[in-house]
């Protein structure tokens, strides 16, 4: 057979093959391989499809021996283009897929091909290596070394094929055929695909290694490839070639990265260098190598430190940043009052003023603090306070104004008051809660310069869902009124206890009880004064058994005596008498 026509014979269609290869079928490709050839049997992911010649695992140990056997076997039968012609049918081939578009291929061959017998031609001896890209009938890598005496053809030769089209060659320069017939040479290879581009390199001794070409494949070329080993044999003389081994190793690898906030950044850098942001990124086109990140800083947040982790290639490592907010040393302060033209200021830690019903800062340092409210015409203003302000945490202030009464004027016809008298109201309780009725005292105070009696006459306007108890008041509710009338002599004072409590119908949240009416002296009412007084009240929950009176409400308000004129008398009596008694 003569070797121009087994070069027209590789291009020739055959369904024949096609069909061998979907009866065995295609294993699932992974990103890279070692195989060492180190097992007795041949590694299950290689894919064997018969045909002229054979394979051992175990005729020389550690290596992968294909026996030139049989006749007319070609190569390229795993094509689908290929089409048996002239006795010539497909050789043994074995496939070993991969994936990737980033990888470095190594190999380590042994060529033992016997060109002639006593100067008598063997006719063609020779053994392909392929890199089949995709399908690949018209992406290929062919790496080819073979003698044929008959036309004294001693080849090594190099081909990319994308789309069909040659688009790199190398031609070789092996070694020459020994005087006992025989070539036997050994090549180191390195095949490198970078995406697109494929680099071929080999070597004699495994150390120098010569560029044979790089060349571009189709960008269409999938990431899924096969490895394969056949060959081209006209006759059986004892050839055979031992692989040593067959390595891919992917060229990069992944990083990715985590962090817990969307407005986190960072830099990667080491073999290659990288930048980010959020909460999830990634990339797979890592070279191998060392690589450390570094957080940027987030307001708010501790800092994170730097870490450092080796890639290696075709794996992937993983940096996970987790932020952490930094505690607060500041706190809040509020300020609630029930009047809008109330003034106050708070001193401690640090000073501030406000007005208002509402204030607050949420700026204040740790520490104590002191609210003083101011004056206002016509209220008594609330008593200073003092609380204490942890670090992250909040206090708050509340003031009531509560109307003062108005003093008349001093009077001193007979049936009236030389000395104004006071009718006040003093708050106890503000807050109506399950277990606690709110409390307020009616206070009432008649100098002892008057000679006349005090007499009140008292209203109280009470809101929805409020029940009042007191001395002489009825009880009311629902939105009613309760009187009562009290007397209270020159020199004393009356205290008058209301309790406070709501039912269910009550509304959560403040109330104001309206204290109206008029007071005056003895019976003489024409020389009336009126009387308008507000008190602010906070329902948080229902009062337990709103309907009946507390127990120990007063039954009788006793008028307290104010010391007056009859006791300083009694005193000047007793010292003018120890005066006479001392001088006799």
């Amino acid at each position: 057979m003569r070797f121009t026509k087994i070069r027209k014979i590789l291009f020739v269609e055959i369904v024949l093959v096609v069909l061998i290869l979907l009866s065995v079928g295609i294993a699932e490709a992974a990103t890279g391989f070692k195989e060492d050839f180190s097992n007795t049997v041949l590694n299950s992911s290689w894919q064997v499809v018969s045909g002229q010649g054979r394979y051992s695992s175990t005729d020389n140990p550690g290596y992968l021996k294909y026996y030139f056997e049989g006749s007319r076997g070609s190569m390229g039968g795993w094509r689908n283009n290929y089409q048996a012609s002239g006795g010539w049918n497909p050789s043994l081939t074995l496939i070993r897929p991969f994936d990737g578009e980033k990888w470095n291929l190594t190999a380590k061959v042994n060529y033992n091909l016997r060109a002639h017998i006593s100067g008598s031609s063997t006719g063609a001896q020779g053994q392909s290596f392929w890199i089949a890209f995709g399908e690949g009938t018209n992406d290929y890598l062919n790496i080819y070394r073979g003698v044929d005496w008959w036309y004294s053809s001693n080849v090594y030769t190099m081909e990319l094929v994308s789309n069909g089209v040659s688009v790199a060659n190398f031609k070789g320069t092996p070694s020459s055929v020994g005087s006992d017939g025989w070539v036997r040479e050994g090549y180191w290879y390195e095949i490198t695909r970078n995406g697109e581009n494929i680099t071929v390199r080999f070597s004699n001794d495994g150390i120098s290694y010569t560029n044979a070409f790089s060349g571009l494949v189709a960008e269409s070329v999938t990431a899924t490839q096969r490895a394969i080993i056949d060959m081209n044999l006209y006759n059986s003389v004892g050839s055979y070639v031992d692989w040593d081994y067959i390595q891919v190793t992917p060229t990069k690898g992944a990083i990715s990265v985590t962090t817990n906030l969307a407005s986190a950044t960072f830099s990667v850098t080491g073999a290659s260098s990288y930048s980010g942001s959020g909460t999830s990124w990634s990339t797979g086109d890592a070279p191998a190598g060392t690589y450390t990140i570094t957080y940027g800083t987030v307001p708010g947040y501790n800092a994170l430190p730097s870490e450092t982790k080796t890639l290696t290639a075709g794996e992937s490592i993983t940096f996970g940043g987790t932020y952490i907010v930094i505690p607060s040393t500041k706190g809040t302060i509020s300020v609630t009052t029930n009047l809008a033209d109330a003034t106050f200021s708070v001193t401690g830690a640090s000073s501030y003023s406000g007005s208002g019903t509402s204030w607050n800062t949420g700026d204040a340092p740790a520490g104590t603090y002191m609210i003083t409210y101011g004056t206002m015409q016509g209220y008594n203003a609330p008593s200073s306070e003092t609380k204490t302000l942890s670090a992250g945490g909040s206090i708050a202030f509340s003031g009531t104004y509560l109307q003062s009464a108005v003093t008349p004027k001093k009077d001193t016809t007979s049936g009236k008051f030389r000395v104004g008298p006071s009718v006040t109201l003093r708050p106890v309780t503000d807050v109506i809660e399950a277990n606690q009725d709110g409390v307020v005292e009616l206070f009432m105070n008649n100098p002892s310069l008057n000679d006349v009696t005090l007499n009140v006459d008292a209203r109280v306007s009470v809101p929805s869902g409020i029940h009042v108890y007191g001395e002489s008041f009825g009880q009311a509710a629902g939105a009613g009124v309760v009187a009562g009338t009290f007397s209270v002599p020159p020199g004393t004072s009356r205290t008058i206890i209301l309790t406070i409590k709501a039912d269910r119908s009550a509304r959560i949240g403040s109330h104001t009880i309206q204290f109206t009416g008029l007071y005056y002296p003895d019976e003489n009412k024409d020389a009336y004064n009126p009387m308008s007084l507000t008190y602010s009240i906070t329902v948080k929950e229902p009062s337990n058994k709103p309907e009946e009176p507390p127990k120990d409400a007063q039954a009788n308000a006793t008028p307290s005596k104010t010391p007056g004129f009859g006791v300083v008398i009694a005193i000047f009596g007793v010292f003018a008498i120890a005066r006479l008694l001392s001088r006799k």
